[in-house]
This record gives C-alpha cells, structure tokens and sequence, in this order.
C-alpha cells in the first residue's frame, strides 16, 4: 500500500541516499526504513533503488517516484492551504530541524495551542538547509534551526533569535574531566568523543571551534 508516511520516508531516503542517514533523521531505525521502501516497491512491481555497501542509488523507476512523491506532498500542501481557512480550524505547517523538534518545540507548540485552540499544527523534522529552502518555497509556514547559516542572508526571508542553546561534554563518573567544572576548547580538542553525524550542521559549527589533533 502506499502512503503519505511512505512517501515521506521514500524522499528522505531518495535525497539522502543512505537508509542509515534517513534513519538518524527521521528518529527511526534502518530496518523500518528499509521495510517501508520495500513496501513501496512491491506496491508498484518495482525496484526504487540499488543497494550497496556505500548507501542507495535510485533506479529510473525511483527518480520518477521521487519526481511525483515531491508533487504530491506539494499539492497536500496547497490543498490544506486553500481548504483549511473555510473552515473552523485554521493550520500551521513547521519544518525544525532534529534538536529543535525532539527537544523544544513540543513544549512550545503545546503552549501555543492553549492559546489558540482553533489552529491545528503540523511539525516535520528535516537538516538545516531543507527547513531553509522549504519555508522559501512555501512547504513550511515557519522553521526552526539551530546556529546561524549563510542562506538566512536572503531579503525574502525573516528570521529572529529565539533561544540560546548550550552544548554540554559528558563523560563519565571515573572520568579525569569528572571532577572539573568547565574544559577549554583546546583541551577538547585533543580527546576522542562522541559526535553528530557528519551531515549534522550542529557538528560543522563545532569543528569551526576548534581544530581536532586526532
């Protein structure tokens, strides 16, 4: 059966090219990725992508999937544009990237919407740069994201400060830093750890911080 929700996943996959990387997106894991698509393709007799070791690239079949999966979402969109205000409930689309969305925005979104009970909302997580391009080109009402970035600077596009938001290193009880109350950046440099994934905005604002020595 194909879905809305399959389609979503199908378009994070497509632009990602990477089950693993639409995982870590989505909050998911990679085998309800991959159960999904291979929903999809035994929905439509076909094979959407090719797997190998290095991620996913699609077939002819999937580029024109990609294509009309795209249009579909955009129509839903406009569609709930045009017919929701003749109604009693208005909506609210919000694109926020994963930090954001995991940790922030329930909390305000359930504050708002005790206060304006006829507006329903809807929230989609993405990277950075789509929550960008698709406040831009009217899939989202409003995006949230986190750090600054180089395609903000457009006169077609608003945006404010709405909190600060602190980094913590975290190690554990028997750890040398353990005992410290604060470590420079130059000391945290020279330590392994445990970071975003490579394609996380947050983690190229952190490398601009310091430079790793391993």
């Amino acid at each position: 059966m194909v879905t809305l929700h399959k389609l979503k996943l199908f378009i994070v996959v497509y632009e990602r090219g990477s089950l693993n990387q639409a995982a870590q997106e989505l909050y998911t894991t990679q085998s309800a990725v991959s159960q999904n698509i291979q929903s999809l393709e035994a929905a439509f007799g076909v094979k959407l992508f090719e797997r190998s070791p290095r991620g996913v690239q699609p077939t002819e079949a999937g580029d024109k999937l990609y294509m009309y999966a795209r249009r579909i979402l955009q129509l839903l969109t406009e569609a709930e544009r045009e017919i929701m205000p003749l109604g009693e409930h208005q909506s609210l689309s919000v694109g926020a990237t994963p930090g954001v969305s995991v940790y922030l925005l329930p909390n305000w979104l359930q504050q708002f919407q005790r206060t304006q009970s006829g507006l329903s909302v809807s929230l989609q997580t993405a990277l950075t740069v789509d929550v960008v391009a698709d406040v831009l080109n009217g899939r989202y009402d409003l995006g949230f994201l986190e750090g600054e970035l180089a395609e903000l600077d457009q006169a077609t596009l608003g945006r404010m400060r709405v909190q600060d938001i602190e980094y913590f290193v975290t190690v554990s009880a028997d750890h040398p830093l353990a005992a410290q109350a604060a470590i420079s950046i130059h000391e945290l440099s020279k330590l392994p750890l445990i970071n975003r994934q490579p394609t996380s905005r947050a983690r190229c604002w952190l490398k601009l911080s310091y430079k790793p020595t391993v």
